[in-house]
């Protein structure tokens, strides 16, 4: 449920600032890679802009859809 979630991010958030700013860029990128709320929850917690995820998750789909429709 709703709740659930915000206490898993809350509780991730947490244990996030206590690391260096690099560990919790690349784990947003990573959460929201997975889950884009996810992910973008996590850095609103944590003061992280997360266009810059937004922006590599994008590329990475592209570069995947080139791939795929050149090979």
């Amino acid at each position: 449920n709703e709740q659930q979630r915000t206490n898993l991010i809350n509780n991730i958030v947490g244990d996030l600032k206590n690391c260096r700013r690099d560990i919790q860029e690349r784990q947003v990128k990573l959460f929201y890679k997975v889950d884009p709320e996810y992910g973008t929850r996590v850095a609103k917690g944590l003061g992280i802009s997360i266009e810059q995820a937004k922006f590599e998750e994008f590329i990475n789909k592209l570069i995947l859809n080139l791939t795929s429709f050149l090979f």
